[in-house]
């Protein structure tokens, strides 16, 4: 009986220590590659039979514990084939991911922040990745990404450091609301004004909101191009989105914290690339004679021979050879520097991440001084943490910006429209000491506003300062299976102090060559809030294994609000003194405030058949408060379809890869302006023959009138149809990737200034006269014409743009709707005729359409003006290389725009 008890206390003692091993926790590490053994981030890691799981971080690593003696992992990345992986008794392993369809496996980020695989997207999207963004080392996000994307035109409103980058998509659709498309960094809502002046003397651009988001922040961009895209952001996203999504925390996939610290710096140097074409014939003076005192170059013909120039001082003169000095503006020029450094932390464990970052930017432009200087500081915290059901995540962005910019435009302050008076046969060095004889103001050259421009980059000049706190926070629930909550909430909160000053400058003497200038300094102070707001649920049902669906709710709550205060002051008192307390002299003042809101309600219905066949179908409804209560509200629907035609295909060819057919339909809105829907209140201001007074005035008499404009309580909103259809190819082994898209867009209800009979009381009031359409394709081809030979690569790609606009309707009592330009060449929107048509003096002509001159050959200009030209272009052309070898990159890339005229 004993012998049988121990015998059943062994068998049990057996039984609980294997039980005990056979539950005993162990670690297993390891790393997920993609085909090319690059690390693949963001793989699902799972134990199959279990929940146990992790994500590979960024260098693809990942940590599991797991009590199976042999644990099988499954690891899955949408797009991705699944791999089943057998880890026997090893501690570390190494997994390989397979793409089902190379390109078209990976999931980019779309409207409302939601991910999606590039195989189920029915319209035309551009996805920009970091390395693209980063590689030129350009401090501007925009400028990075020009000649890159179709569809997509970048421009540089000035080479002054700092300035502000304009994108248009898809051609110019709004004759007065703007054309810049939504940023959105992380699901919020960016505010990306510029702070400038387009005055024609003393012109300056302190640059645009997007200015304050550092490169080396960014994970990807992705570019929403048509309406059926960009629908669920309303009336805000009217002219396109540009979505940023930006780097977060790493996790190891364990308990353990990883962490990680990168570095990159780059300088760059610039300097000018080319000049206007000047004659190098005739000298100083003026009307073939040899005026000491003209600022012109249309004296004599240059003889080589030592003459006297310039001014007579102190009964002196300057004496040179009287030949041309090619040179002599370009010398005025330096060469720019700039210079970034960035630095960044990351890590994590498998319940929460942190990324932390600082950069700092210093670029000198290419003006001599400091007269064109950007500094920016940049900093940016993020994290999450997950516990369980909830998850939060957060992100805060601070940017501190200090800006000097060159005056522009014409008369004596603009520092190029004096260099361009600079007769050929001067020497624009010998002028750096604007104190010295000959070269002070009171010296130099005629009484027609010219100035040595060492005077004004030294003298004359202004300052921004801005700073820019933007982020959000954001909360996921997983309320039930299948079903999740989401509240974000962004904050974009900036602030702009900008001045700007003017010496005196009051010459003395006989000889004085300048004009008067008694000294001006102004203070500008911009406040710029925005707040807003979603709430988003989401639920993913498989109904069967070919058929599954996702239907997305959610309202979306937006105000902006912006304040300014201006002040200016002529006639200073002390010499270099600048601020608006130097002068006895009234300042002038003016303040401004406005507010705005937008509501919304958005519902999403995604569908998925066999993995191959796409439908989603999406509307929302808009509330705006800058719209009359009539007609505030506005509904839009948008639909797409994706067809993955090679899954259905049975003789698939061997040279095709994967192919999709695409389509998409949708409307946008655009609400009004602030404020345009009743008669406001103005300043008062009378105007005289030669001068006008404007209230308040000096002896203290303050007066206001009610506005020339007449409310219309049936203004509507902008709406913007757009039709899109199109193909994504890859061909050869994935050599080959080929996208092309045909879109036609059309404006209805334009908002515009529409004049009325002055009988009225009234001249104008808002109102819907005007239609727009654009109509155009683009095309992407990229081709690997060297794939890891001898581990070179070389990839060619080019894009293609083109779009035809037109201004379909007008009203009739706008003939020509005014959109720039001066007296001398006007700038307008006419019906039948692209947006942007010139007209201007044409030389006259006889019945044979021959020129007719006068008796000195000078064409004779024709009595009326006429239309000439347009901006239209016929094609943008972007082509670019890209070469690695053993970690080197070499990048190339030209952006060709063909036609318009300038």
């Amino acid at each position: 009986m004993k012998n049988q008890l121990l015998q059943i206390f062994g068998v049990c003692a057996m039984l609980l220590f294997s039980t005990i091993a056979m539950a005993q926790t162990r670690t297993v590490t390891g790393k997920v590659v993609d085909e090319s053994s690059s690390p693949f981030v963001g793989a699902v890691i799972k134990e199959k039979g279990t929940s146990t799981g992790a994500i590979a971080g960024n260098d693809g690593s990942f940590s599991i514990k797991t009590t199976t003696a042999n644990p099988i992992l499954v690891v899955s990345f949408i797009g991705m084939e699944t791999q089943e992986y057998a880890v026997g008794s090893a501690s570390s392993v190494k997994i390989a991911m397979k793409s089902k369809d190379e390109s078209f496996g990976e999931v980019i980020v779309t409207a409302q922040n939601v991910r999606k695989s590039t195989r189920s997207i029915g319209y035309a999207v551009s996805s920009v990745s970091d390395v693209d963004l980063t590689e030129g080392g350009d401090r501007s996000v925009l400028n990075s990404i020009q000649g890159k994307v179709a569809g997509v035109t970048i421009t540089s409103a000035s080479s002054d450091p700092g300035a502000s980058s304009r994108v248009i998509i898809r051609g110019i659709q709004s004759l007065t609301q703007g054309n810049q498309p939504l940023i959105v960094i992380d699901g919020v809502p960016m505010t990306n004004g510029s702070v400038n002046s387009s005055s024609l003397n003393g012109g300056f651009d302190f640059g645009n909101g997007l200015n304050a988001v550092n490169p080396e922040d960014i994970a990807n961009m992705e570019i929403l191009k048509g309406s059926s895209a960009t629908a669920l952001y309303g009336s805000r996203a009217a002219n396109g989105v540009i979505m940023i999504t930006t780097k977060k925390g790493s996790s190891s996939g364990s308990g353990k914290k990883a962490i990680g610290i990168e570095y990159s710096g780059n300088v760059m140097f610039n300097s000018v690339l080319r000049m206007p074409e000047f004659q190098n014939t005739f000298g100083q003076g003026w009307d073939g004679n040899h005026w000491l005192d003209e600022n012109g170059s249309w004296g004599p013909e240059m003889d080589g021979r030592k003459r006297v120039f310039g001014r007579v001082v102190d009964d002196a003169q300057l004496l040179r050879e009287y030949d041309a000095l090619e040179n002599n503006i370009r010398d005025f020029f330096e060469r720019g520097s700039s210079m970034k450094n960035h630095v960044s932390i990351n890590g994590g464990n498998e319940t929460g991440s942190f990324y932390a970052s600082f950069s700092n930017i210093n670029q000198d432009g290419i003006y001599p001084v400091d007269i064109d200087r950007y500094g920016r500081n940049t900093i940016a915290l993020r994290g999450s943490q997950d516990f369980g059901k909830v998850k939060v995540s957060g992100t805060t962005n601070f940017a501190q910006t200090t800006t000097r910019f060159v005056p522009t435009g014409q008369g004596g302050q603009s520092v190029y429209n004096n260099l361009m008076q600079l007769p050929r046969n001067m020497s624009v060095l010998d002028m750096q000491d604007y104190t010295a004889q000959f070269y002070t103001p009171d010296d130099y050259f005629t009484a027609y506003g010219v100035t040595n421009p060492y005077f004004i980059v030294n003298e004359n000049g202004n300052r921004y300062n801005g700073n820019k706190f933007f982020g959000g926070l954001e909360t996921n629930i997983d309320l039930m299976e299948n079903l999740t909550a989401t509240y974000r909430f962004g904050y974009d909160i900036e602030a702009h102090n900008t001045s700007t000053y003017r010496a005196i400058l009051l010459p003395e003497g006989a000889n004085s060559g300048s004009v008067d200038d008694e000294g001006f300094v102004s203070e500008q102070k911009i406040i710029n809030t925005q707040l807003n707001h979603d709430i988003l649920l989401s639920w993913d049902k498989e109904v069967s294994p070919i058929f599954k669906y996702n239907v997305l709710g959610g309202f979306n709550l937006n105000s902006r609000a912006s304040s300014s205060l201006f002040t200016s002051v002529n006639g200073l008192d002390i010499p270099g003194f600048y601020n608006v307390s130097n002068s006895a002299s009234t300042p002038t003042v003016s303040e401004s405030e406005s507010l705005r809101r937008l509501a919304g309600l958005f519902g999403v219905l995604s569908t998925e058949y066999k993995n191959m066949l796409y439908l989603t179908v999406s509307a929302r409804n808009d509330w705006s408060s800058t719209l009359p209560a009539e007609n505030r509200s506005f509904f839009y629907p948008a639909a797409t379809l994706s067809y993955v035609f090679t899954e259905s295909l049975s003789n698939q060819p061997s040279w095709l890869d994967f192919g999709k057919l695409r389509l998409g339909y949708g409307w946008s809105g655009n609400d009004a302006p602030v404020y345009v829907t009743q008669s406001v209140f103005t300043q008062a201001s009378n105007s005289m023959p030669f001068r006008s007074f404007t209230y308040p005035l000096a002896s203290g008499i303050n007066a206001f009138t009610a506005g020339n404009r007449i409310k219309n309580p049936e203004l509507q909103p902008e709406i913007t149809k757009e039709f899109e259809v199109g193909t994504d190819l890859r061909l050869y082994e994935n050599r080959i990737g080929v996208q092309f898209t045909y879109y036609n867009r059309r404006t209805d209800a334009q908002i515009l200034v529409v004049p009325v009979a002055p009988s009225s009381g009234y001249s104008n009031y808002y109102a819907n006269p005007a239609s727009v359409e654009n109509k155009g394709i683009e095309a992407n081809v990229s081709y690997r014409i060297l794939r890891n030979e001898d581990g070179f690569n070389w990839t060619a790609s080019a894009n293609y743009t083109q779009n035809r606009n037109n201004v379909l309707e007008l009203d009739p009592s706008i003939e020509k709707l005014g959109i720039g330009g001066l007296s001398t060449v006007g700038f307008f929107a006419v019906q039948g005729q692209p947006i942007g048509i010139f007209e201007g003096s044409v030389p006259k002509t006889n019945e044979d359409g021959q020129v007719v001159v006068d008796g000195n050959g000078v064409p004779v200009a024709a009595a009326e003006k006429e239309f000439y030209g347009n901006i239209q272009q016929n094609y943008i052309l972007g082509i670019g290389n890209n070469f690695s070898w053993k970690g080197f990159n070499l990048g190339v890339v030209f952006d060709i725009r063909n036609g318009g005229l300038m």
